[in-house]
């Protein structure tokens, strides 16, 4: 501890592993989310046309 104390210094060895590892993080799993969840809705929306255009097409 005493050498990785000596190699960082305490508050950026905090900074580096907690703060801004766990906002990159949180951000990136933020966008991802949004990201999944805006895929599914525009998927939700073209499988309904297709589904509605095939009917029309049937009938």
């Amino acid at each position: 501890m005493t050498s990785l104390q000596s190699r960082f210094p305490v508050s950026g060895f905090r900074l580096l592993f907690t703060d801004n590892w766990l906002r990159e993080t949180g951000y990136w799993l933020l966008v991802t989310g949004y990201w999944l969840l805006a895929t599914g809705y525009w998927l939700l929306v073209t499988g309904y046309w297709l589904l509605a255009t095939g009917y029309y097409v049937l009938l």
